[in-house]
């Protein structure tokens, strides 16, 4: 039985690896969840909150790290002034990394970054998130 997170990410759909796995990332999602909590309650020298004035970028490039699949891979992005509380899916699109470049990209832009391309991004996702 494999004892680190690389070893129970290639799972193999074996429900005890899965299982470990799933406990790891919970722990992780906590410890994530403390963070921004924190940015959340601590001011910046403005008076905002810091997670306001911070922008968090949490996921993977893996959608299935078992079989290394590069679609449909979490990405979750708090604070920076960005319209929250939704869900973008990039399971329609034709290019499923396109929608991770555009994300990218509008980032970059939020952070006063004058750039309209990232790898192979199409455009950017502000009309979602701004």
């Amino acid at each position: 039985m494999p004892s680190n997170y690389h070893g129970y990410s290639h799972h193999g759909n074996d429900p005890s690896k899965i299982a470990r796995l799933l406990e790891i990332e919970s722990r992780h999602l906590v410890g994530a969840a403390r963070f921004l909590k924190q940015l959340k309650e601590t001011p910046d020298r403005d008076g905002a909150s810091m997670l306001d004035s911070t922008i968090t970028l949490i996921g993977s490039a893996m959608g299935d790290a078992s079989k290394h699949t590069r679609e449909n891979f979490p990405l979750l992005v708090c604070g920076g002034g960005f319209k929250h509380r939704r869900h973008l899916s990039c399971a329609t699109a034709e290019a499923p990394n396109q929608m991770a470049c555009d994300l990218y990209v509008s980032v970059l832009q939020q952070l006063g970054f004058e750039v309209d391309k990232f790898s192979t991004s199409e455009s950017n996702l502000n009309e979602f998130l701004i």
